[in-house]
């Protein structure tokens, strides 16, 4: 089928496997439905797998609203070696032997910390992702943020490899929080497995109800104000100062943030 605009309007999760990029999933899923709008929110790097939520038609329209979800991961953290993209695909730039009484506490991830993203990622700088300038060699100048673990559980251990379960903010880097907790040990670590099991609240995968995810007050509209919505037209409601969403025939229609539209679904995002 040939790629255009379809009746596919909807929000689900993928589970994306190993050794693939999340624009190589959204590649699949258009050719699966034949749907040119397809979009993700939030990457998953190559080396990792786990849930990717994706929009189809214009459910793709919700990314601005979705990617500032939570996340929780497990991730195998290993000890003794540190490598230039802090996980398995990069070159070892550091290499220790591991104490043989060395052991970590995880309960020290937890907390309000800044972190630097890692150089080989996907945040720009002077327009440009900073991998770009990370592959030739440079090591691109990126500003801190403000990150949060709220919760870390050991799993597992086997030899130096560490099995932890984080919950943490949206933005935070886990490859940068290995690496820093490697180096706050004095033994280098990198990302050797990556798997994200929650996304928000979402912890499976299959279609989603994007009223549930997006979590805003919500108002069931009737044929007049439908009607007003698609037109672009301001409506009368008591929601001050933040977003909502308008349902109408078991489908999300709109988000409205003090009476005005701010984006209008005029096919319906299924419910």
């Amino acid at each position: 089928m040939k790629r255009g605009i379809t009746e596919h309007n909807f929000l689900l999760t993928v589970d994306k496997p190993v050794g693939v990029t999340s624009h190589d999933v959204v590649n699949q899923l258009r050719a699966e439905y034949g749907e040119g709008r397809i979009g993700h929110m939030g990457t998953l790097d190559p080396m990792a797998s786990g849930l990717l939520m994706v929009g189809v038609g214009q459910a793709a329209r919700l990314n601005k609203f979705l990617t500032g979800h939570d996340k929780t991961y497990v991730v195998t953290a290993s000890f003794g070696k540190a490598t230039n993209t802090y996980d398995s695909e990069g070159t070892v730039t550091e290499e220790v032997e591991v104490p043989e009484n060395f052991n970590i506490d995880v309960d020290k991830l937890k907390g309000k910390h800044k972190q630097k993203p890692p150089a080989f990622s996907a945040v720009k700088v002077n327009g440009k992702p900073a991998y770009v300038d990370a592959r030739k060699g440079k090591n691109p100048d990126l500003p801190e943020r403000d990150i949060e673990v709220y919760d870390s559980n050991l799993r597992s251990r086997k030899d130096n490899d560490f099995c932890i379960e984080v919950s943490v903010s949206s933005g935070t880097y886990i490859r940068s929080l290995i690496h820093d907790l490697g180096q706050k040990l004095g033994v280098p670590a990198y990302v050797k497995t990556l798997h994200r099991s929650k996304i928000g609240d979402v912890s499976k995968c299959g279609k989603l109800n994007p009223v549930e995810v997006l979590g805003y007050k919500t108002i069931e509209a009737d044929t007049d104000m439908y009607k007003r919505v698609l037109c672009g037209q301001e409506i009368n409601s008591d929601i001050k100062d933040e977003y909502f969403s308008i349902v109408y025939d078991n489908k999300l229609i709109a988000i409205y943030k003090n009476n005005k539209p701010v984006s209008v679904f005029d096919k319906g995002i299924d419910l």
